[in-house]
């Protein structure tokens, strides 16, 4: 084990964020997947797309400022089609509407949700409560997206404000403590703010 503490250091207790032994069980033994307690909950779980989710909501972030930049577009689809990968059982089904290539399936989703967003077509909450239904015990998905989110705020250097406004009243209805909203933050500007 020693070895191994080496080079993880204090990983183990950042990850489960580790106060006491009995909170470690817990939070060890937590499930976090979700399971449908009725046949409304079954329908959303079976129709829901972390990729069409998660794009959606980049998508509604980049035209905070009511533009998207040509930076923008391209890193969405980039971390999209990444996402897209992972995922190969929605790949699937993307690709029999939305075409063959994951860029096609991409660009095309990222057009869809465009549209909606610029007709006002796009309704944030029920996408957050539906996130939150299904990632509600998962808070790592949660911030994932949150990350996504920040990446696409830092992708370009005008208009961040508006940007960050709307990244602040998503991570909110997600319910992700400021703390962990801090975090993800820095990092994400660290990483991404020199691009």
């Amino acid at each position: 084990m020693s070895r191994w503490s080496k080079y993880l250091g204090n990983s183990v207790n950042f990850a489960v964020e580790k106060t006491s032994e009995e909170g470690f069980l817990e939070n060890f033994f937590e499930k976090r997947t979700f399971e449908p307690r009725n046949d409304e909950e079954l329908r959303e779980f079976e129709d829901f797309s972390f990729v069409t989710t998660t794009l959606s909501l980049a998508v509604y972030v980049s035209l905070a400022d009511e533009e998207v930049s040509k930076q923008e577009k391209e890193r969405i689809i980039s971390e999209m089609i990444f996402q897209l990968e992972q995922y190969s059982h929605e790949y699937s089904v993307l690709s029999e509407k939305f075409g063959n290539s994951d860029k096609e399936i991409i660009n095309a989703l990222f057009e869809k949700f465009k549209e909606e967003v610029v007709s006002n077509n796009y309704d944030l909450d029920d996408n957050i409560r539906i996130i939150n239904l299904i990632y509600g015990n998962n808070p790592y998905k949660k911030n994932y997206i949150l990350r996504l989110c920040y990446i696409i705020g830092f992708t370009e250097s005008k208009n961040r404000e508006k940007e960050f406004e709307t990244i602040d009243i998503i991570a909110t209805k997600l319910k992700i403590s400021q703390q962990e909203r801090e975090r993800i933050r820095k990092e994400v500007s660290k990483e991404y703010k020199s691009d």
